[in-house]
């Protein structure tokens, strides 16, 4: 239980103040432990940082389990819109999407191979999720016969778009844009659209 508080603490203050400006001191203080007490559950800074970059990776990655597994007798594109519509929805959740961001945009620089390695890691498992969506899709003549990854490498520039826009926009706004960014990828895709 105390290790599961202090990475909720850990990644509240580390999304709020960046790994830089955060000390192990200051995340003892709000969990309500000593600092050498940390070390019980944690080695050091960078293993509790790292430990919370393969929490967030995996609860993203199962965040698009379940939007695209969640039925068979739904569309290609209904799972694709799934997919973009749960990532808006883990981005929006606020201390998980801001932490995504800067682990993926602004890693400490001494961590910065060993979170790219991991983000590579995810964004693997992610292609893994995806490829037989588009796979199946083309086979289905929903859409163009086209190089799988460059399905995916559009799919993912619609995520990181509106990954940003998630921390400046109100949900309405968001929901408008989300709209609005599916239809022209999807056309873009579709076999109608030739």
């Amino acid at each position: 239980m105390k290790q599961t508080e202090i990475k909720q603490v850990a990644i509240r203050l580390f999304s709020e103040h960046g790994y830089e400006k955060t000390s192990l001191s200051d995340i003892a203080n709000e969990v309500g432990i000593k600092k050498p007490s940390l070390y019980n559950h944690f080695p050091s800074k960078e293993a509790l940082f790292l430990n919370i970059v393969d929490d967030v990776y995996d609860g993203f990655i199962n965040h698009l389990k379940k939007a695209i597994s969640s039925s068979d007798r739904i569309s290609n594109e209904q799972k694709l819109k799934a997919a973009l519509t749960s990532t808006c929805s883990f981005m929006s959740e606020h201390h998980l999407g801001k932490m995504y961001m800067r682990m993926m945009l602004f890693p400490p620089s001494h961590l910065k191979e060993l979170a790219h390695e991991r983000f590579l890691e995810c964004e693997k498992k992610m292609n893994e999720l995806f490829a037989p969506v588009f796979e199946n899709a083309i086979q289905k003549q929903e859409i163009v016969n086209m190089d799988i990854q460059t399905c995916i490498d559009g799919f993912y520039c619609l995520i990181d778009g509106l990954s940003a826009h998630m921390f400046y926009y109100d949900q309405s706004a968001i929901d408008r844009k989300i709209e609005a960014v599916w239809s022209v990828y999807w056309v873009g895709l579709s076999k109608k659209s030739r």
